[in-house]
């Protein structure tokens, strides 16, 4: 029975431990969502459509949607209700709110940012060329190019370990606790 436990510990602290990814490439093509090692979605451009591929585990499958025709004669619309609208409360505070946002994109970690962009008008890119080399630093990359390249490489990760502690932080008060 204690193995149970053990094993279940054991489970609970590897979901919570391992990273949650997003990788944007426009210039490799490469546009990915992973839990790794649980679950990762990806994306490929084609011509005319998108591929998309769901990961489960070990097992890769493509999401395939059949475009079906649907005829137009065939639905019937319902007669449309008149209910008198009672005024919703909202659920949470807008400063709760905001504070849960700042908290979970602080919890973000920018692995690498790579933007470079041109704009097609030469002094324009000549104005933006010290206003980007002043906001690049460490892995944030801001780069202004004269040959028409528009590229972005963006590779974001958290645990689920911290963005459970944002939540937390937003709504247990530091006085109580």
């Amino acid at each position: 029975m204690i193995w149970f436990f053990i094993v279940l510990l054991f489970g609970m602290g590897l979901l919570f431990w391992l990273p949650i990814e997003l990788q944007v490439d426009t210039e490799n093509d490469v546009y990915r969502m992973q839990w790794r090692g649980i679950f990762g979605l990806r994306a490929l451009p084609e011509n005319t459509r998108w591929r998309f591929f769901f990961k489960v585990f070990f097992i890769e499958k493509e999401w395939r949607r059949e475009a079906t025709p649907v005829a137009s004669e065939n639905l019937k619309k319902p007669a449309p209700r008149h209910k008198s609208r009672k005024k919703n409360k909202p659920s949470m505070p807008f400063r709760r709110g905001w504070k849960l946002v700042k908290n979970m994109l602080r919890s973000i970690e920018v692995r690498r940012c790579y933007i470079a962009m041109d704009t097609d008008d030469y002094t324009r890119n000549a104005v933006l060329f010290p206003v980007f080399f002043l906001l690049s630093k460490g892995r944030r990359q801001l780069v202004i190019n004269f040959n028409g390249e528009q590229v972005i490489q963006l590779h974001l990760q958290t645990r689920l370990y911290r963005l459970a502690g944002a939540f937390l932080r937003t709504f247990i008060h530091p006085k109580i606790v």
